[in-house]
């Protein structure tokens, strides 16, 4: 039972985290410096985007033609606001798109924390409510490691069974041909004489 309330818990707390960031950029009390790090985790194709975001970065060979299309840095700044705009529900979203925007937002929080500027004295959440969540968050990543290094065993292990019948099996199949060949072959009969 516990275990089903630990994601909530977590939930909650990621949504509180970015509920109170949302609310201190509001009132002037932080502000993000720099959208570089989130611009890198598009162009790297590390995040789900929830909805289509045009790239407006662009380069061209001698005949004008687009030969590459990239993030820039105001592209990750309006996916962000427009995150921003779902968990305020000021953008219609599903429940389910909304609840991505939120745990999006946290780990953009997260990972772009040295680029947000704070005024003095000013926490977003407590520190121990933010190590908490970021323990949790840790957590749950190392679940999803484990799940699928486990998988990634089990695989190993039946690959591995596989190749391991069929080098028997082998032995046993050239010993059924050999007894076919024996029982089941036409014995040569001599050539026949033919009377003139």
């Amino acid at each position: 039972m516990s275990q089903q309330s630990t994601p909530n818990t977590n939930y909650d707390a990621q949504k509180k985290a970015v509920d109170n960031f949302i609310i201190a950029c509001l009132n002037h009390h932080a502000k993000i410096k720099s959208f570089a790090t989130l611009t890198l985790f598009i162009n790297n194709n590390r995040i789900n985007l929830l909805f289509p975001l045009t790239k407006s970065g662009q380069s061209s060979d001698s005949y004008g033609r687009i030969t590459a299309e990239w993030c820039t840095e105001k592209d990750a700044e309006i996916y962000f606001e427009w995150l921003v705009a779902v968990v305020n529900e000021t953008e219609v979203a599903t429940d389910v798109i909304r609840k991505n925007a939120y745990e999006q937002l946290f780990r953009f929080l997260y990972l772009m924390r040295d680029s947000i500027e704070r005024s003095q004295n000013y926490q977003v959440i407590e520190p121990y409510d933010w190590q908490q969540v970021f323990t949790a968050y840790d957590e749950h990543l190392n679940d999803i490691r484990r799940t699928i290094d486990n998988r990634d065993k089990a695989i190993v292990d039946v690959l591995t069974s596989l190749l391991e019948m069929t080098k028997k099996n082998v032995a046993l199949l050239k010993s059924l041909e050999n007894e076919y060949n024996t029982l089941f072959q036409p014995k040569s009969n001599p050539p026949s004489r033919r009377n003139p």
